[in-house]
């Protein structure tokens, strides 16, 4: 499935779903990188958390991306040069440290955030 993003009228969003093969290894949730990608891109918006990317691995930081707060207000920070599925990977990382429970998310994004709070609750 491949959900695309476009922008209608200001403020609406609407969202192209596409089928995929689930037999791609790589894709094991039926959504497309670039698509999962947007919908958590959207997610934190909708959450009211800055999202942004950039050079995170130049001199002596080495970081694939991280969330922090500043002056209030909640920030995500992700290593620009990294591909599309480490960028999906290290979202879902932060979002399942979040609470989203009042955001209506896709249900393939749900699933891999879900999944990221139980191999999360694992390692405690």
């Amino acid at each position: 499935m491949y959900c695309g993003l476009a922008k209608r009228p200001p403020g609406r969003l609407t969202a192209t779903f596409v089928l995929t093969r689930r037999s791609d290894p790589d894709n094991i949730y039926g959504v497309k990188d670039e698509a999962l990608l947007n919908i958590l891109e959207e997610t934190a918006q909708r959450l009211s958390i800055k999202l942004d990317y950039d050079d995170l691995r130049r001199g002596e930081v080495n970081t694939p991306g991280g969330a922090f707060v500043l002056k209030g207000k909640k920030h995500i920070l992700i290593h620009r040069n990294l591909s599309i599925k480490e960028k999906v990977d290290v979202l879902v990382e932060i979002l399942a440290g979040m609470d989203t429970e009042g955001v209506h998310i896709p249900p393939e994004a749900r699933e891999r955030i879900e999944e990221a709070r139980r191999v999360n609750e694992g390692r405690s």
